[in-house]
C-alpha cells in the first residue's frame, strides 16, 4: 500500500489518532445521550473503525509490521 516508510509511519499514527477519537466521541454520546441513541451511534462508529483498519491500517501493517504497537496482534501479525 504505502512502501516508503516515513510516509507509513505518519499515516499510521494520524490513523490511530483518528480511531481515538472515534471511541472518545462514543464515550461522549454514552454519558450525554440516552441508551437508544448511544446504541445507535456506537453501531454506527463500529463500522468506521472497522472500516478504518481493514482498508487503511491493517494493509499498512502488512507491509511495514513494525508499525503494529508493541505487543499488539493485528489482523494475525503480531509484535
Amino acid at each position: 500500500m504505502i512502501e516508503n516508510k516515513e510516509t507509513a509511519t505518519e499515516v499510521i499514527a494520524r490513523l490511530y489518532d483518528a480511531s481515538k477519537s472515534v471511541n472518545d466521541a462514543i464515550r461522549i454520546v454514552q454519558v450525554n445521550c440516552s441508551p437508544e441513541v448511544f446504541s445507535t451511534f456506537r453501531r454506527g462508529m463500529a463500522d468506521v473503525i472497522y472500516e478504518l483498519f481493514e482498508k487503511a491500517i491493517v494493509p499498512i501493517c502488512r507491509q511495514h509490521p513494525d508499525l503494529i504497537p508493541e505487543g499488539e496482534t493485528l489482523d494475525g501479525i503480531k509484535r
